[in-house]
């Protein structure tokens, strides 16, 4: 669908740019009230010895979690009106829906590859329970973005579906008498009939490809069990050592 996924309208632009001026913001907060919270409040001591280095990463997290909230909802919403509009839900032609399935796919790559650079974060050794809790809603929110993007398309594709299939039956059932009855006209039309809905029973609802579903689990998966096993193994060298 030409439009569906375009390049950032100016509205767009100045959303992702507030969004980039809150998370600094908060950012900011978050650095100050690192500062106030050592003894001495000594900004270049702490520059010296890196210790301000995870307020710092925290600022760029908050920024990059705002942009990315910002952008899903924006698709999301275009989505819908995509939906709720000229929106041609062909379930006989699956190759044009999946569209919306790579989109949906793109803006949850967004939340993952902020996991994964959480993940490289944790691995670094900056275990903070607020870093750990903010990779646990990365994952969760990328895929929540792709859900949100895949259901309104697929439940428009249903209903269009489920409407075709009980067009297709009403036309069967008025002329399933004459075609018993050896009406070699109303014959072919009911065996083209039958055939018809048979494709409409079979088609899909999704607008999901296989390679879209596979990289949804390879990265969507990925960071979760590369963080459990992480964290699986500490547990086991500690046991071990201890």
């Amino acid at each position: 669908m030409p439009g569906l996924d375009p390049e950032l309208s100016q509205g767009e632009a100045r959303s992702l740019w507030l969004a980039s001026a809150i998370g600094a913001g908060l950012g900011l907060v978050s650095i100050a009230l690192f500062v106030m919270a050592d003894l001495r409040g000594d900004v270049s001591a702490l520059l010296l010895r890196g210790e301000i280095f995870p307020a710092l990463l925290m600022m760029t997290v908050l920024i990059l979690l705002a942009r990315a909230i910002a952008r899903s909802v924006a698709v999301a919403q275009l989505t819908r009106n995509v939906c709720r509009g000229a929106f041609d839900a062909d379930p006989l032609r699956p190759e044009r829906l999946h569209l919306f399935g790579r989109v949906a796919l793109r803006q949850a790559f967004v939340w993952f590859g902020l996991a994964l650079g959480l993940f490289a974060v944790l691995l670094l050794g900056l275990r903070g329970v607020l870093f750990q809790l903010i990779f646990a809603v990365c994952i969760a929110a990328g895929a929540i973005t792709f859900w949100s993007l895949v259901a309104p398309v697929h439940k428009a594709v249903a209903t269009t579906r489920q409407t075709a299939l009980d067009g297709v039956r009403d036309r069967m059932e008025a002329i399933r008498d004459a075609a018993f009855r050896g009406s070699q006209a109303e014959a072919g039309a009911y065996a083209a009939l039958a055939a018809e809905e048979d494709r409409l029973r079979r088609a899909g609802e999704w607008p999901v490809s296989a390679p879209v579903t596979r990289s949804l689990l390879v990265f969507g998966a990925g960071p979760a069990l590369a963080w459990f096993g992480a964290a699986l193994t500490e547990r086991l060298v500690s046991a071990i050592s201890g």
